[in-house]
This record gives C-alpha cells, structure tokens and sequence, in this order.
C-alpha cells in the first residue's frame, strides 16, 4: 500500500470482486504466497527486499485456480479434486477453463501425459503450441493501462484515441496498474494475412471466422457436457458428465478412455464492446462448448440456493435416511450413481415437497444451454491439415448434431430462448432443442445464425423450386420432343425451295460460343460449390477461382456485348415491337403446339433483320434485362462481400444476395436445357447448330412463311386438343 494504489487496484481488479478476493501474492509471489527465510529482516524492522521475491505472474501462479495443466518438464495429470469447486462459483480452485472448454494448459506433448487418450503416441505435439514456446499467460492477458501495449494505452487528452507522448509512464503505472485484464486477440502478435495463401478470401475468413475455429482441431481435457445440480453428490457437489468421457464426478478421468472431441463452431456478437477483447473478431464465428445445466427454480424463475438444495439431501456429510429411501432402488443401503438422478415422477414429487418445507415456491426444473468459447489449446501449424470442406459442405462443422446431456430430469423445462450470453459475447445457438430416448441433442437446421457459408448454407424451399421448374421444362420438352418424332413416323418430308442466308456475324458467333462456354463452366462450378462434398470435378480450393475467372469473362463479354449491338443498332432485335405483335407471339406458340406436329413450315422468315422470332424475342428480353443483369449484380456483391468489410455489413452479409443468386441459376440451367432442345426445332435437326457455326444457314422462301402463318392464325386450343389425341392415338395403333 505504500508503494501503490492498493484501494485502485482493488477497485480495477478482476481478481478482487464480491465473489473473491485474491491475495496480491497468490499471483506476484513465487509459489503463490511470501515465505521469508531466517535473517531476512533488516534491523529497522522492515523486509529485505530482496527475500521477498516479487515478480510477474508465472504460468504456475494462473495455473493454481484456472485450469488443469504443468509447467515445463511436468507430465499433465488430472488432479483428484477436479473439477474442485462448484463451477457456478467464480472463486478458489474451479479448474474453470479446463472443466468449461477441455483446455488443458501446458508446454508438454500430449504423448507424455497420463491420461488415457486415444493413438496418445502418435500425438508427438504440444497441448499448446505457445506455451511451448515459453509465451507466458500474462503475455496475452495484461493489464489495460500497461505502457508496454501502445494499443493500450490511454491518453489524458479525450480527443486522442492513442497519446505518442506516452501519458502513463512506468512509474504512473506501477502506482495505479489497472487489473482488469484484457483478453488480447492472435492479431496482437500475428498477421494471419502474410500466410494462409490456400484461402480463396483471405480478409473475409479473418474478419468473421477466429483463429481457433482452425487451429483447434480437436481437445482431449475433461471439458463438462452436463450439470445436474438438481440432485447432489456423497461429496456435496452437483452430477456432472464429461464430454468424451465414460464418467462421471470426477472419478477416474485419467483411466477414463477418450478420443476427445472437436469444438462446436457458432455464431456471437458482442453485447458489451470492448468489455473483453481489444482487438480480433467481435461479431463472428468461433469454437465452443456447450454446456447444459439443470437446476432448481421458483415460481419467479429465481435460481434456488445450491446450499439450500444440499441441506435437503444431506444432513452434515451424509445422505438423510429419507433421502436413501427414495433413491435406493436396489435396496443396498446406499445411492449408487446411476440411481442417483430424478428419473421418475415419484422422486421428483418428493424433493418438491422437500424444497417447499424449505421455503421454495411453486419448486421447478430447469434447463439451460451454456456455450463457452475457446482459446487455449492451439496446435502446432504441421499437426492441422487445411480442409475447406470441414466447413464448405453438407458435412460441416456447423450442421454436426451436439448431445448435450444423455439424460434429462423427468419433467425439466428448457429456459432456451435461441441464445445465451457469457463473457460480453452473445452466441446464438443454431437450431431446437429435441429429446430422444432422454437424451438432450441440439440439432441443427441447417444454417448458421447471420451467415451464408458456401456449401452448406441453402434455403430448402428455393432449392426445391428451382429443381421443379427444372424438371418441368425438361419433362416438357422430353414430350414435345416424343410428340414429334410420333407426329412425323412414316411421313414423307415435303421437299420446299430452300435458299442460303447470311444470318450471324462473326463477332456475333464468337460471343454467343464463348458466353455459352462460360456459362455452362459457371453452372458446373457453381453446382460444386453449392453442394460442396457431394461431387468433386476440381476441389472447393480450385473451384471457387475457376467460377470466379468465369464470372468476370461472362462479366467482361457482356459489356463488350453490349456496347456492339448499340454500336451496330442490333440492340433493336431485341426491343422493337412490330404492330400486330400479340398476334405473332400466338401464332408462333401455335407453331410450336400445333404447327411443328403437322409438318407446317416456320411462319416468320429468318433474316439479318429479323433473326428471332416472337417467342424468342420475348425470352431474350428476359434473358438479357433480367435473368443475366440479376445474377452478374448478384456475383459482383457477393464478390464484394468477400473483400470490402464494410459493404457486406451495409447489405447484411450473403443472406439475401448468394440465396437470389443460387435461385436464378437454376433459371439459367432451365433456360440452357430448353435452349438445347429448342435448337432441334430448324428445318433439321441440326441447321440452327450450323448456323451458328457457320453464319449461314439454309431456309425456306418467304412465301412459304407467309403461307404457314396464314395456316396458324386460327388454330385454337381445341384444335391442338385434338392433334396431340390423333397424334398418341396413331402411336397406340401403330404399335398395336
């Protein structure tokens, strides 16, 4: 107190709430406390400083209450007394890093441990890569005020977000050290972008996704899956259960066999900026665990009393012998574990009525979901194997079904409103809560709470759609095409004058078969994209840049496109409107329904002109006002989504425009697969395909058009009715 400011420390202090109150020694001292040898007392009465033996908090200080591990040349062991205080206690010896997340804190190789984990041999790498490398706990946890950090640092002058004239000096600093200590981001030591070159968007994954959601692959500590406080242990404590673990209240977890498990990847923003993080991802993606707790509650919602639901169970350091009576099933004398938990309406009723006795109103059971971040544990960069598809495909780590609990309390209610907070951050837990054979399963829906993640992000019911008008249009012209070939067996062709017309320029050719390549080189590569995992023609790696490459040419041609039929006037092909209009667009579908089944010749003349007839003008219009104006918008945002942070946050991210733009490729695929067939409907088979080789092709007289849209004007559906029945009426006889 006589060198600092012992009451701001006190005020400022993490470690100094209502709950706990740490001795400055636990943490500054060697061994967590001051021991003073014989002769270290001067004779003015005072200390030899020297014996005193102050310094900056070790690893093996924040060890002594955070979480299981070991200092350097120590094997990792899981102590007896773990996880040691309740959890839902912020103070003493919790382990509550390592019992909340599965982090076990130590330099060490997981293949020198002494716990019972899967292949542990092969696992020739450290817990955590950095405290291998001798990076102390206090190197990423440090003081707010610490004139060291510059990023830190505050100025006395409100109008500067950072003083170069360094306002907190050492000794201003070691007289008030602010003790709320930060949690600092991997970008206070890293810059992720000069690595990482696999990424097709490197910016966009560092501004949402964290580190950790990689670079811990898997944990091996004995991280909580479940907490029932509803009932207690012979030791006075709650029920836990262990993720990847056989066991239960911390008996035998070193023995216990495990293959670990990978972290649970959700969605958070920050409710309270700033309260924890200085710098990183704030409103993102990261690894957690995710806890269910089962407690007692009032009527009120109110949390009961643990020590009141002790004294109802225990009486000293004993069961009470009503208490033995209600859960013994096997009449042995004692609570086993597995009789041990409120499975029947019976015991329930009983310890209602013990809590009420005790002064608890309208006593009830409840449940809640606790996601706790990770960010311990980082593994070494040879050990993690870069794999998009972990997350870019139906098999992601955010559709991965999570068991919260392998029972549920008869009756519990779940206080689940689709989110909880913990540390400043809100994590939204994606999908509903379902019970199956009492175990507790969050089972995902199928998306992640304010993202689009390429390969597994879709919206069912626009999926579904786009495929059915898919099927339709190809099941339309399957039978347009089946129709023709009936309604022209054993016909002789009629034989018309045909002459040869320059049709296609030679730009306009090249345009049409390089947009064609294009556009069937996006559908295919979109295709992998959108079902990632399902079919593999390049890899997600290669895919996404090949779509993109497409994207731009298709981007560039038709710009290039454009300014052509402007140059030229053929822009008026696809706008002009002819008086009379309406009636060709029904003369020409009474081509295509009636006309095409009876030999009638086309009843619009192809020429330079006029190279579309009345249908295809209309689908043009679409196709190119439309159809290709939305998609390529579509691309470009997304595009821009991925490189400009603060585009994606002014229009909410790919939620809206990557759904459009799925959605209008399967119009594009729609349109390709009509197309193809629409192409055979020519004086051959093939003459429209050569023409669009060529340029020319081989039509009849105009006379001959003018006669067949004469013999069109007045057909009627009744007419068309009946053609199609005579047409499958000729197939039936003709097989018979």
């Amino acid at each position: 107190g006589e060198c600092h400011n012992a009451d701001f420390i006190n005020q400022h202090n993490s470690h100094y709430t209502d709950a706990v109150k740490i001795e400055c020694s636990a943490c500054h001292a060697d061994g967590g406390k001051i021991t003073l040898a014989p002769g270290t007392m001067n004779p003015n009465g005072t200390i030899n400083r020297d014996a005193l033996k102050i310094r900056v908090p070790s690893n093996a200080n924040c060890l002594a209450c955070h979480g299981v591990g070991s200092v350097k040349g120590k094997e990792v062991f899981i102590p007896d007394d773990f996880p040691g205080a309740l959890i839902n206690y912020e103070g003493g010896k919790c382990f509550r890093v390592t019992c909340k997340t599965g982090e076990i804190l130590s330099p060490e190789n997981i293949s020198d441990s002494l716990m019972n984990i899967k292949d542990r041999d092969t696992l020739a790498f450290p817990w955590d890569v950095h405290l291998q490398r001798e990076v102390m706990c206090v190197s990423c946890h440090f003081t707010r005020n610490d004139p060291r950090r510059a990023e830190t640092r505050v100025s006395d002058q409100e109008h500067l977000a950072n003083d170069p004239r360094k306002s907190y000096s050492i000794g201003k600093y070691l007289y008030i050290p602010d003790h709320r200590l930060l949690h600092a981001d991997c970008r206070t030591c890293h810059t992720p972008e000069k690595k990482h070159d696999f990424l097709t968007y490197k910016d966009r994954h560092f501004e949402i996704l964290s580190c950790q959601s990689c670079h811990v692959p898997r944990l091996y500590g004995p991280a909580l899956k479940s907490v029932d406080e509803t009932v207690i242990t012979a030791g006075g404590g709650p029920r836990y259960e262990f993720r990847a673990r056989n066991t239960a209240n911390g008996k035998n977890l070193n023995t216990a066999y495990t293959e670990g498990f990978q972290p649970f990847l959700l969605s958070h923003n920050e409710e309270k900026p700033g309260a924890e993080e200085i710098t990183g991802v704030k409103d993102g993606i990261s690894p957690v665990n995710l806890m269910i707790r089962w407690h007692w509650t009032d009527g009120s919602g109110k949390a009961v009393p643990f020590e009141l639901v002790k004294g109802v169970y225990l009486d000293g350091k004993k069961y009470r012998a009503d208490i033995i009576n209600a859960f013994d099933a096997d009449k042995s004398g004692g609570i086993e574990p597995h009789e041990l938990r409120l499975d029947t309406k019976e015991k329930i009723d009983f310890i209602r009525k013990r809590l009420a006795a005790a002064g608890v109103k309208v006593p009830l059971i409840t449940g809640s979901v606790e996601p706790y971040r990770i960010n311990h544990d980082i593994a070494h960069e040879k050990s993690i194997a870069p794999d998009c598809l972990a997350c870019h495909s139906g098999e992601s780590r955010f559709g991965a079904g999570v068991e919260l609990a392998s029972f549920r309390p008869a009756g519990a209610e779940m206080n689940q409103s689709g989110s909880a907070a913990m540390s400043g951050l809100l994590f939204h837990l994606d999908g509903t809560i379902k019970t199956e054979n009492s175990k507790m399963r969050l089972v995902k829906d199928g998306s992640v709470t304010g993202r689009y993640v390429f390969g597994y992000s879709s919206i069912t019911w626009l999926n579904v759609l786009g495929a059915l008008i898919l099927l339709m249009s190809i099941a339309g012209a399957a039978g347009h095409g089946a129709l023709r070939y009936l309604a022209q067996r054993g016909v002789e062709p009629k034989h018309t004058n045909l002459v040869r017309v320059k049709v296609y320029a030679l730009y306009e050719r090249i345009w049409h078969w390089g947009m064609a390549l294009s556009v069937i080189v996006l559908i295919i590569t979109g295709l992998e994209i959108h079902y990632a995992g399902s079919f593999t023609l390049m890899g997600f790696e290669i895919v996404v840049d090949v779509h993109n490459f497409f994207a731009a040419l298709v981007t560039l041609n038709a710009g290039l496109s454009l300014f052509y039929h402007l140059a030229t006037g053929e822009i008026m092909q696809y706008i002009r409107v002819r008086k009379g209009f309406r009636g060709e667009v029904i003369v020409q579908a009474a081509y295509y329904l009636y006309g095409i089944f009876r030999g009638t010749g086309h009843p619009f003349e192809k020429t330079q002109e006029r190279k579309l007839n009345p249908l295809q003008q209309l689908t043009y219009f679409a196709l190119l006002n439309v159809l290709f104006p939305v998609q390529i918008m579509t691309g470009i945002m997304m595009w821009l989504v991925s490189i400009w942070p603060e585009f994606s946050s002014a229009i909410g991210g790919l939620t809206v425009i990557a759904p459009v733009h799925n959605f209008f490729a399967w119009l594009f695929i729609t349109f390709l697969a009509v197309h193809l067939y629409l192409i055979t409907t020519g004086h051959t088979v093939f003459s429209n395909l050569i023409a669009m080789i060529t340029g020319t092709e081989e039509m009849e007289e105009g006379e001959s058009a003018r006669i067949a849209r004469d013999s069109l004007s007045g057909v009627k559906l009744p007419d068309i009715i009946e053609n199609i029945r005579k047409i499958a009426l000729k197939a039936i006889r003709g097989k018979e």
